[in-house]
C-alpha cells in the first residue's frame, strides 16, 4: 500500500463527533488499516530477484556497447552505496574473523 492509498483509506473512515473542528478516525480503523502495510506486495523485497533476473537478461540482450554504456551508468549512479556496502561486508567479515 502507498501513501496515497494510506490517505484515502483515513479520509474514507473519518468521522465529524460533536463540535469537534476536523475529522475523528477511530483507533480501531486506524489499527486495521495500519496492519495491512505489514503485508507483502508484488514488487517489493520479496519480488526483488525476479526484477534483477529480468534486468539482467535484457542488459544481456543488447549489443556490448550499450551494455557497457548501461553498466558505466548504472555504476556510477549506485557508485557510494556500492563503496559503502563492500565496505561494510569487509569490515563485518573482519569482526568475525579477528
Amino acid at each position: 500500500m502507498n501513501k496515497q492509498d494510506l490517505i484515502k483509506k483515513l479520509e474514507d473512515r473519518r468521522t465529524i463527533t460533536g463540535n469537534f473542528q476536523g475529522y475523528v478516525v477511530w483507533w480501531k480503523d486506524v489499527k486495521e488499516i495500519f496492519e495491512q502495510l505489514d503485508e507483502s506486495e508484488i514488487g517489493h523485497a520479496d519480488e526483488a530477484p525476479r526484477y534483477v533476473k529480468n534486468i539482467l537478461a535484457r542488459l544481456r540482450e543488447l549489443p556490448l556497447h550499450d551494455r557497457e554504456v548501461w553498466l558505466k551508468a548504472i555504476m556510477s549512479e549506485f557508485e557510494q552505496d556500492f563503496s559503502r556496502a563492500k565496505w561494510r561486508e569487509g569490515y563485518e567479515q573482519g569482526k568475525i574473523e579477528g
